[in-house]
């Protein structure tokens, strides 16, 4: 496809511009997301190996640019989301110990962040997506109760902040695919009170209707 074109020519391109000087952390980052990018659009169209690939490349770069500059919060993030890239396609591909694994990583790393401030709102749907993606795994691992509580609570954020986040597609996307994977939780809690569960529920029907 011409996307594909593209982020191959662009990937080319920052190829070139690493190999000049590898030690400049912008161009590695740059790198980094052209592989993310690449990866994803090779994950849309089902090409889940090189998808594999494209991601376990931008993985070895993001975790460079970590261990060279540890406190570098914007290195973290990217971390955090080649953790979650790399967990959509093990998931996808079926290894379900493996996308639980990189998508606790990324909730590792993005707990981090919010110990420093719970207020930001990127971090915050950051933590919302991969705790959606883990609890689709342990859902498919029998772990239901443990998924839906940890899902419900990841959920908080958005329910106390509902009004500014409608405003911010990246956070409505990420609402939906959570509600959606808390719509496959709701004989579990049925015939026992569980104010949270409900009062999530009611978040998400009025979300989605709205």
């Amino acid at each position: 496809t011409l996307a594909l074109h593209h982020a191959n020519e662009s990937l080319a391109l920052r190829r070139t511009l690493v190999s000049y000087d590898p030690t400049n952390a912008e161009w590695k980052s740059g790198l980094a997301v052209a592989y993310n990018v690449l990866g994803r659009l090779q994950f849309e169209i089902g090409d889940l190996e090189r998808a594999l690939d494209s991601f376990l490349k931008d993985l070895d770069l993001a975790q460079t640019l970590v261990e060279d500059d540890p406190q570098n919060a914007f290195w973290k993030e990217g971390l955090a989301g080649t953790y979650a890239s790399l967990g959509r396609v093990y998931e996808a591909q079926g290894e379900l110990d493996m996308a639980i694994e990189m998508n606790m990583a990324g909730l590792f790393i993005v707990k981090s962040l919010l110990s420093k401030d719970q207020s930001n709102f990127y971090w915050q749907e950051h933590f919302l997506q991969l705790q959606t993606q883990l609890t689709a795994g342990l859902r498919l691992q029998g772990k239901h109760e443990e998924g839906a509580r940890n899902l419900i609570g990841a959920l908080s954020f958005a329910m106390a902040n509902d009004t500014e986040i409608r405003k911010n597609k990246p956070w409505s996307e990420s609402v939906i695919e959570a509600c959606d994977e808390l719509s496959e939780f709701g004989d579990l809690f049925n015939g026992y009170e569980y104010d949270e569960y409900t009062n999530a529920s009611d978040f998400c029907r009025n979300w989605i209707s709205s």
